[in-house]
This record gives structure tokens, sequence and C-alpha cells, in this order.
């Protein structure tokens, strides 16, 4: 020992050393770990936010196009329940006619007209809601 006068307290320093990193490094990996988990969940509410604003839109686009395809059933549905008043007031077969045919003419043109009438009743309840 006389030789390498500090070996013992090489020793002894690079001990000390090695607690002190490893007491040290815990509390670095839990600082990091710590550091990393706030920067996740500020970009994950930043995700967050950015899927429901697009989710918001989808939804505006969706009402949109329900909105066009309502008026477009309101407008159809119109020029159908006029065509089926017509075939009610002007398409009677006339007076040589069977009494079934009459009867069958006059069943399916009122449940024609009725249930275009409903059709039209509800997509117009339906667009007052939008």
């Amino acid at each position: 020992f006389l030789a390498f006068p500090g070996v013992l307290g090489m020793d002894s320093l690079l001990s000390g050393l090695a607690g002190l990193a490893w007491a040290r490094g815990t509390d670095a990996f839990f600082l990091g770990n710590d550091f990393l988990s706030s920067f996740v969940a500020v970009s994950g509410d930043a995700h967050q936010a950015k899927v429901a604003q697009d989710l918001f839109r989808q939804e505006v686009r969706y009402e949109s196009c329900m909105m066009e395809s309502v008026q477009t059933h309101v407008l159809m549905g119109s020029i159908i329940l006029a065509v089926c008043f017509s075939m009610s007031i002007e398409g009677y077969s006339g007076v040589q006619t069977e009494r079934l045919l009459d009867t069958l003419w006059l069943l399916f043109t009122s449940w024609a007209a009725t249930f275009t009438f409903v059709a039209l009743w509800l997509a117009l309840r339906f667009q007052m809601k939008i």
C-alpha cells in the first residue's frame, strides 16, 4: 500500500460517487418520467381537442347534407303528392268499369296520397327541428 497511497481512498471515492449517482439517478429518472408524462398529457389534450373540432366540423357537414336531403325530399314529395291528387281527381276510369276495379283504384290512390302526405308532414317536422 505504500506504493499506491491513494488506492484505498480512491475506492471509497468511487463507491461514494456510485452511491450518489444511484441516488440522484433515480431522482433524475423520476424527473424525466414526470416531464415526459406531462408532455404526453399536453400533446394528448391537444390531439383530443383537434379530434373534437374535426368531429364537430363533420357533424356540421352532416347536418348541412341532411338539410339538403330533407329539402329535396320535401320538393319531390310535394310533386308526388300533387300527382296523387290529380290521379284521384282526373284519373277516374269512367262509367263502364267494373266495381272491383273502381274500388281498387280508389283504395290505391287514397293509400298513395295518404302515405305521401304523412311522409311530407314528417319531413317538414324534421326540417323544423333542424
